[in-house]
């Protein structure tokens, strides 16, 4: 934050002021035999053993901390910009935590990247509805299947043989200096 100027700084902590942690689901962690575990509490009142700190097994039990982190990001960079645009606080946009916590969700499970989620920000901001509605509103998703895209070209290729032609010619010059 050094290279930031104070209005910056400023401005930032004001967001960060305004977050709430959005909602996470309580879960039962399991141990690789499937036996349940009651996180946070295995050894009672004393301290746990030091061997008990794995960061290699049991990865799900921190992704309530990477949901939180995520929805700290949106909240610190897309909607404070969004704020500051308007010239308002965060916490007066029409995002709640629970947007912003399903954002994060659809993000998590592929259905929405970090480009395609500030899209959806933008959308609940403009009163266009919650994260789901504004997905199907603009028909927003994420391509992983390339068939339509090849489809498409396919399409575009046969409805203009000479343009195609131009850009198959254009591709074949040399670039670039010899």
């Amino acid at each position: 934050m050094l290279d930031r100027s104070f209005d910056e700084v400023t401005s930032m902590l004001r967001a960060m002021a305004q977050f709430f942690r959005p909602p996470v689901a309580a879960r039962a962690y399991q141990y690789d035999d499937g036996t349940v575990f009651d996180f946070g509490h295995r050894w009672g009142r004393s301290s746990s053993p030091e061997k008990s700190h794995s960061v290699t097994s049991n990865l799900d039990r921190y992704e309530p901390s990477r949901v939180v982190a995520r929805a700290r990001g949106l909240w610190l960079g897309e909607i404070a910009r969004s704020a500051d645009e308007r010239e308002v606080e965060a916490n007066s946009l029409t995002i709640t935590p629970n947007d912003v916590a399903r954002i994060v969700e659809l993000v998590a499970t592929g259905d929405l990247t970090d480009k395609l989620a500030r899209q959806v920000i933008e959308g609940v901001i403009s009163s266009e509805g919650g994260p789901d509605a504004v997905v199907a509103a603009r028909g927003i998703k994420v391509v992983s299947d390339d068939s339509e895209l090849m489809a498409a070209i396919e399409r575009a290729i046969a409805a203009e043989p000479a343009a195609a032609e131009r850009v198959r010619m254009a591709s074949s010059l040399p670039r670039g200096a010899y």
